[in-house]
């Protein structure tokens, strides 16, 4: 590690630069009840036993994690939240039918007149 004030390498242990004698930025691990009560975002960290700790610092950036995006209808009424699903269901249950329908038997007229013409 590196001094930030006078760039002199810092071995791993010293406390302060040996050059400028500026002191290293210490991270501090929080306990229980400061992770509780914490407000700010923290970095997790596990030691060799396998011990979770949490460290003042910018989040990190995760590792292959899903994401999901929640949909709200937000402040809307029951009213709404019913007038949306009755336009769906009617598109289900009566718009597509009858365009199938309607599909079908177009076919089925487009192929009688071809025999007829032939």
């Amino acid at each position: 590690m590196y001094c930030e004030n006078c760039g002199n390498e810092i071995r791993p242990g010293e406390a302060e630069c040996s050059r400028c004698h500026s002191a290293e930025d210490q991270v501090k691990i929080l306990t229980t009840e400061e992770k509780r009560d914490f407000q700010g975002m923290t970095i997790e960290a596990s030691d060799a036993a396998g011990q979770e700790h949490y460290q003042h610092g910018e989040e990190p950036r995760p590792q292959r994690s899903s994401y999901f995006k929640v949909v709200s209808f937000g402040g809307t009424s029951l009213w709404t939240k019913l007038f949306v699903a009755g336009i769906f269901l009617f598109l289900i249950f009566v718009a597509l039918p009858v365009f199938v329908f309607g599909a079908g038997l177009s076919l089925l007229i487009w192929f009688i007149l071809r025999l007829l013409n032939r």
